[in-house]
């Protein structure tokens, strides 16, 4: 199986971002992850899809965008739009009745040629 390698969003250096985003696109990776945290299902907040539309022009990779966000559904055109590639969202914090019984990911292609996956974790 291929290796993927997919630096993290949460790793720069943000007081030093316009280099850490060369050294990204001069480097051997594959996607760009970036995990987008609301301070509801998680304890932490970070970005917004603003910012995802702010890096889409600089960062030549794939955007893996993790939404660890309460009732992530709301938001997947807002991300989609903002130039995500592929989006995760938790089962668990969704409202969506057709994910029910989900036991591993589910893809579904949207109109944007995009992915979406819903992770299911049964320890949240």
């Amino acid at each position: 199986m291929a290796q993927i390698v997919s630096p993290s969003l949460l790793s720069a250096n943000f007081g030093n971002l316009q280099e850490d985003l060369k050294m990204i696109n001069s480097s051997a990776a594959d996607l760009l992850h970036i995990d987008i945290m609301d301070g509801v299902f998680v304890p932490n907040i970070t970005f917004g899809p603003g910012v995802v539309k702010s890096l889409r022009d600089k960062v030549g990779l794939v955007f893996d965008v993790h939404l660890m966000i309460t009732e992530p559904e709301r938001y997947i055109d807002d991300f989609v739009k903002a130039g995500s590639d592929y989006i995760t969202i938790h089962y668990e914090a969704t409202k969506v009745s057709h994910w029910s019984d989900a036991n591993y990911n589910y893809y579904f292609e949207t109109e944007k040629s995009k992915y979406v996956t819903v992770y299911y974790n049964d320890g949240t």
